[in-house]
Parts: structure tokens; sequence; C-alpha cells
């Protein structure tokens, strides 16, 4: 049986998407610090993880739309 041949980001087969430490991709990407380390705290990861670019934007794009404190419960 042959192997399925896995798709990069650029939609060319055969190579496996480049992986690369989050530090990376953040000066690649020019992402502001803190978003940077807020989506790392979201998602657990530590220094260094090693990611796609498709699994950092993700992140940066789902912390940037969450919101950043608990809603305040108001007493009665």
């Amino acid at each position: 049986m042959a192997k399925k041949e896995k798709e990069n980001e650029m939609g060319q087969q055969g190579a496996e998407p480049e992986r690369l430490p989050l530090e990376e991709w953040a000066k690649r990407e020019k992402t502001a610090p803190w978003l940077v380390e807020g989506a790392r705290v979201a998602r657990r990861w530590g220094a260094g993880q090693l990611l796609t670019g498709a699994e950092y934007r993700a992140a940066i794009a789902d912390f940037s739309g969450a919101p950043t404190s608990r809603p305040r419960q108001i007493k009665n």
C-alpha cells in the first residue's frame, strides 16, 4: 500500500508543513508580544512549542477574538 501524501500549507504534495518554534512564527508574522503570550497560555503551550503556520495563525485568531476576563457576577 502506498502512503497517502500530505499537502503542505502551499498545497504542494509530499512535503511536511514547516514546523517552527512559537517564537519564530511570532517574529515572521510580526505579532504583538502580548497576543503571542496570551495565545500560548490559552493553548497551554510551553516556550519553544513547535507549530505549523496554520496552527500558529489559528491560535492567534482564537485568542484575539476571546474575552480577556470573566464576566462580572452581580450579587442581588
